[in-house]
């Protein structure tokens, strides 16, 4: 998509237009503006986010594992938008219905980290916190690896999985 090709900032409506084979000011009457555009298309892939369809089970390292496979395919997929969204949201109102999507994603996650300490699998703690302690080599590793690619920084889920819970970086 033009998003992913060129990010929000110099992503145009008239570059989207033309992709989509329609006239600019179809997409003026249909969304009101660039935000708005954006945010639509950020909801469409949304949808496509998997770890809604993720469940608890019984073993916590297929179920860590199971998060981090869905946010490095989110990365890999529309990594560029999802930066986007972060850097933008606080500047344009039109991403404001949009907060509850990824709010959304990581509450599904917290709430099989909550499933996991209750039956004693993993240390107690704030639940969002262990989260962005799975999540952040993963998130890290994307953007070090998107500003300097020649470094070959790469992040193996089962690394970040393992590293997590044996409580290293």
């Amino acid at each position: 998509s033009v998003w992913r090709e060129q990010g929000y900032r110099d992503a145009t409506t008239l570059k989207v237009a033309e992709r989509a084979g329609i006239g600019e000011v179809t997409l003026f009457r249909r969304f009101g503006g660039k935000g708005k555009l954006f945010a639509a298309a950020l909801a469409r892939e949304a949808e496509s986010f998997e770890i809604a369809a993720l469940a608890s089970s019984d073993d916590v390292e297929a179920d860590l594992l199971n998060i981090v496979c869905a946010y490095d395919r989110l990365l890999d997929r529309n990594g560029a938008i999802v930066a986007d969204f972060l850097l933008n949201r606080p500047n344009d109102p039109a991403f404001d219905e949009l907060a509850a999507i990824p709010r959304s994603a990581i509450m599904k996650a917290v709430g099989i980290i909550v499933y996991h300490q209750q039956a004693g699998r993993l240390q107690s703690g704030p639940p969002l916190q262990l989260i962005v302690g799975l999540l952040g080599p993963l998130i890290m590793s994307y953007m070090i690896q998107r500003a300097q690619p020649e470094l070959g920084l790469g992040a193996a889920p089962h690394e970040i999985v393992s590293r997590f819970l044996n409580g290293s970086a």
